[in-house]
């Protein structure tokens, strides 16, 4: 089974931190929904399965591949995907191309998460009043994957039409993953027949098992994600597993300032495996050699420098003894940080001693101070 994140049930504060502590900790992947705008009348905002209103007009909204770009340099491992983008609200053009950034900046760690979307609020186009948004949405779907796979694409549909166009560059992913969300039978037939999977909201082993069984109808054997924020313990995980969950987006924490600490204990009881981290070995510990840099400023075991010779223009000896060219020291003649002049004496100066006895913390050889 593989763990999902949800950071959309955390303050933005924490998004860093809890997707930093999960690439770390061995979960699969890290979630963020996607909203432009929320409304100001609540009747708009019945989140299923929810009594009260599922958002607040003054929370905070970001561009869901946008932020998935910038933790991506943050993370090593953990898939990066949009539960769900709004898809049909853009130009298939602009979705493309954000997901074909997150794609390539991740090195192939995105997923393409869809929906029409819970929130009425949201559910048509900026300045348009149609709400024709599912049949919108699939044909986006439909666009955008030509566009990530075909060297040109010319398209003439209902709501969408342009000529002959290019898109570069493709995303790293042969096939990036597009799931559908969606709880309704126009989501379940997105899913099994134009998509890679599909996203559940919310739900018990109980409550699934309609909506897994409807699916089943429409084709066998569809990956499934499911959002399984009652998870009780690593005992009903393989209940999961047999009804076809390949998937669980799971919530450990009641409250968002422990969400690291639970996310730990949770790794721990559900037996997540850490990956291993580049330039490790496959036991988890030593570097991995690295091919030795020449240096290009030492000179050669067999020139002409050495005692009773003429010492060559521009050439020093350095504190070790060696012989080095002028030009191998850094600006101000100190090294720091483990280069070529680290802990060597400044500009050859007599008594030149580390900076208060002990090299001031950084390593660094400074001119004796007069007195």
């Amino acid at each position: 089974m593989k763990f999902g994140v949800p950071l959309g049930l955390l303050h933005p504060a924490a998004w860093k931190d809890v997707a930093v502590a999960a690439d770390e900790l061995g979960f699969e992947s890290m979630w963020l929904p996607e909203h432009l705008v929320f409304t100001t009348d609540l009747s708009t905002a019945h989140y299923p399965g929810a009594t009260s209103p599922g958002i607040k007009p003054g929370t905070p909204l970001f561009d869901a591949p946008a932020y998935l770009c910038w933790l991506a340099a943050l993370t090593s491992h953990v898939k990066l995907g949009t539960a769900v983008q709004l898809l049909a609200l853009r130009h298939p053009f602009v979705s493309a191309r954000a997901f074909a950034t997150l794609d390539v900046v991740s090195a192939g760690r995105a997923v393409c998460g869809v929906g029409a979307g819970w929130y009425r609020g949201s559910g048509t186009r900026p300045g348009c009043r149609s709400r024709a948004g599912g049949a919108r949405l699939d044909e986006a779907i439909e666009v955008v994957r030509r566009l990530w796979s075909e060297p040109v694409v010319a398209h003439s549909g209902r709501f969408y039409s342009f000529p002959e166009v290019a898109f570069e560059p493709k995303p790293v992913q042969p096939h990036l993953p597009v799931l559908a969300g969606g709880e309704s039978d126009a989501a379940l037939r997105r899913a099994a027949l134009l998509c890679d999977g599909w996203i559940s909201m919310p739900h018990t082993l109980a409550s699934i098992r309609p909506r897994l069984a409807a699916l089943a109808r429409l084709r066998s054997g569809v990956p499934v994600t499911a959002h399984a924020y009652e998870l009780g313990s690593p005992d009903e995980v393989a209940e999961w597993a047999a009804l076809g969950v390949e998937r669980l987006i799971v919530r450990p924490w009641t409250r968002g300032r422990d969400a690291v600490a639970h996310l730990t204990r949770f790794a721990t009881a559900y037996g997540l495996t850490p990956p291993v981290a580049p330039g490790l070995t496959a036991a988890g510990y030593g570097l991995t050699p690295r091919r030795p840099r020449p240096d290009r400023h030492r000179l050669r075991p067999d020139a002409p420098v050495g005692p009773g010779l003429t010492r060559p223009h521009g050439v020093v000896r350095r504190g070790d003894g060696r012989w080095c060219r002028r030009s191998a020291r850094p600006p101000g003649g100190c090294g720091g940080g483990g280069g070529p002049w680290a802990g060597r004496r400044c500009r050859g100066t007599p008594g030149a001693r580390p900076m208060s006895g002990d090299g001031g913390g950084h390593g660094r050889w400074s001119r004796a101070p007069r007195r």
